[in-house]
């Protein structure tokens, strides 16, 4: 016999993976928690249907060196944004919305949208506020679509001008968008107010003409509020985590589950973890109780490697998973296409798309990562990351709680992964 075709301990050709290679993914993650960038991880990997690695590795507290395990709850963050995109599509399949919708028809505070220029035509200048800052009128208004691929032109202080930073922090201060005076993240007014409190800002751009990393998923979540006439947390249980059975999935955390919940660290001037948010006083266990973000800001939902497969598994099944259909497979192909042809897609690089919520691997020469052409995920702020190759019938997570990890220079963490990952398939 061929050696090549021999079956060993070390490979599953069913699966087609080799387990001795796949070891590498802990590897990986154990390298990140010895260099002190992580205080822990969970990682886990599916492949044509069969969990091929399911990991616990470091620390869920780092002062009190409890172990992490399997069953650790973490905040996603901007993982609840394809949640948001999938209920956003759900309205959409029932016809409460169609996605070119202008928002201003469910939200009228968007209505005759103006945009920041830097000359108005001659004659036709308007002003924000008067003296300051020139806009002129849209070409049209935001639409639901816009929101779903972050192409809106909402305000953001990435693109405002610096003469405008005083107006836009007076527009929206005591709201959801920024650390407060005394570094709290508690939000003081609810998110429809401060949605509604940026609608009243000039658009960064016109719709349609760029891509930035926004606040539409809030928008998009107060949508979902209007139309559907319940809490986001309240649409989400009903609509998806109970037909997908992810039961330990929420906005909130009751108290049973809090000693699972992992402490959230962030950096110190000199690159040590602190930490950022513990369980005891977490906002995801004291509240508000009301305060829903379809963004993922405040750490947005929280959930287990465990659970968030079962949604990540709907999406590569077209979705449906066990026989509960939330989407038709014609929907999901929309929400998993590149919407934004060559836009440039800042936080992922070239060679990256952005669908509805998430990155869309296009080119495999300008996004210099081995893999599939029509990979899909996205990950949050606290180090969280998904991805779904629906040619290799692959998903995989790995999830740890670093706020901020990306702004420490040489941590590659997301692309490590990605690699050990792939470089195990056979």
């Amino acid at each position: 016999m061929n050696a090549e075709n021999k079956s060993t301990p070390s490979a599953d050709r069913e699966c087609g993976y080799s387990s001795d290679r796949l070891n590498r993914v802990g590897q990986v993650m154990q390298k990140y928690i010895d260099q002190g960038d992580i205080p822990g991880s969970v990682t886990l990997v599916l492949r044509k249907g069969k969990i091929i690695h399911h990991e616990a590795l470091g620390f869920m507290d780092i002062a009190s060196k409890r172990p992490m395990s399997e069953d650790c709850i973490f905040r996603m963050y901007s993982m609840t944004k394809p949640v948001t995109a999938v209920a956003t599509l759900m309205l959409y399949e029932e016809g409460k919305l169609m996605l070119d919708d202008p928002v201003s028809k469910f939200i009228p505070a968007f209505a005759n949208p103006a945009v920041i220029v830097p000359q108005p035509p001659k004659g036709k200048a308007r002003y924000w506020p008067p003296g300051r800052i020139y806009t002129e009128p849209a070409s049209r208004e935001i639409t639901v679509r816009d929101l779903l691929t972050h192409t809106a032109g909402l305000a953001s202080p990435r693109l405002t001008p610096i003469a405008f930073v005083g107006d836009l922090s007076d527009a929206i201060k005591g709201s959801l968008f920024f650390p407060h005076e005394d570094g709290t993240a508690s939000p003081r007014i609810s998110i429809r107010e401060a949605i509604e409190k940026l609608a009243r800002i000039p658009l960064s751009f016109p719709p349609g003409t760029r891509w930035q990393y926004g606040h539409e998923y809030d928008v998009l979540g107060v949508i979902i509020e209007t139309v559907s006439g319940k809490s986001l947390e309240e649409f989400f249980q009903e609509k998806l985590f109970a037909p997908l059975n992810m039961k330990e999935t929420s906005f909130l955390l009751p108290q049973e589950k809090v000693s699972r919940l992992v402490t959230a660290y962030t950096w110190d001037a000199s690159w040590n973890l602190r930490v950022y948010d513990h369980p005891r006083d977490s906002i995801k266990v004291v509240g508000p109780k009301d305060v829903f973000s379809g963004l993922g800001d405040y750490g947005g939902i929280v959930s287990t490697a465990a659970d968030y497969l079962r949604f990540a598994r709907m999406l590569l099944n077209k979705g449906e998973l066990d026989g509960v259909r939330l989407l038709n497979p014609r929907t999901v192909d929309l929400m998993t296409s590149n919407h934004t042809g060559d836009l440039f897609i800042y936080v992922r690089g070239y060679g990256w798309g952005y669908g509805f919520s998430l990155g869309i691997r296009t080119d495999l020469v300008e996004s210099i990562s081995i893999g599939s052409a029509g990979t899909y995920g996205w990950g949050g702020a606290a180090c969280t990351q998904f991805f779904i190759d629906p040619k290799e019938e692959l998903i995989a997570l790995a999830l740890s709680q670093v706020f901020g990890f990306g702004f420490k220079p040489g941590f590659r963490l997301d692309q490590e992964f990605e690699k050990a990952v792939y470089q195990a398939l056979l």
